[in-house]
């Protein structure tokens, strides 16, 4: 009789992309309705940064980190919402984490965020999500 590992079951698979998408949707909404919440200071911080029109950013990493952090903990468009995440981390990275030149809890969660949005880019959500349909982007 052929011996299987239990932790390769296609079940476990999918409960741990489940895990790892609630946790960084969570983190994303979380992170977005707060921004979304304060916009004047955030308005000011990305004017702080350096960034060109800081209102325009402001809004769109807002908005983008609300609404993809809410798709992908119901598993809509999960591959889409991840690469938009993994968009907002990297510039995180560059255009304030890395010039910080501080390796600190800041700069270890958004590298952590990457690699799971990296993850479900090319994993996609797994089975367990609101939209069931056979998606190439889910």
């Amino acid at each position: 009789m052929k011996k299987t590992n239990v932790l390769h079951n296609v079940n476990w698979q999918n409960f741990a992309l489940l895990v790892l998408r609630v946790c960084i949707g969570a983190i994303f909404l979380y992170a977005g309705w707060m921004k979304l919440t304060d916009m004047a200071n955030v308005i000011g911080m990305f004017g702080q940064f350096g960034w060109p029109v800081p209102a325009f950013f402001a809004y769109l990493v807002a908005i983008v980190e609300t609404v993809a952090g809410g798709l992908m903990i119901l598993g809509i468009l999960t591959r889409i919402d991840a690469v938009l995440l993994a968009a907002v981390m990297i510039v995180a990275l560059i255009t304030v984490h890395i010039p910080a030149g501080k390796w600190d809890a800041g700069i270890q969660l958004v590298i952590t965020l990457l690699a799971g949005n990296l993850a479900l880019t090319a994993t996609g959500g797994g089975m367990w999500r609101v939209w069931s349909k056979d998606c190439p982007c889910s």
